[in-house]
């Protein structure tokens, strides 16, 4: 299973959830085009709530602080 081969590899599934989901993340903030609501839907989060807790695990900082401007 996915599992069994991902924990082989010394990781779990939660892991390569939360790297990708940080990854695509900062890519979306970045662009400036998302607000931080439509990131975190975007990402698979139901709550923004959930988002900044998790965001801020990854990263140290608020998704709003890495929010780019096209101005």
């Amino acid at each position: 299973t996915l599992q069994r081969t991902l924990q082989e590899h010394g990781t779990a599934f939660k892991e390569v959830l939360d790297e990708m989901r940080r990854d695509r993340s900062l890519a979306l903030l970045h662009s400036g085009k998302m607000t931080v609501a439509e990131v975190a839907l975007k990402v698979g989060f139901a709550e923004p709530t959930a988002f900044f807790r998790a965001f801020r695990r990854w990263t140290g900082t608020t998704p709003g602080s890495q929010r780019g401007d096209d101005d």
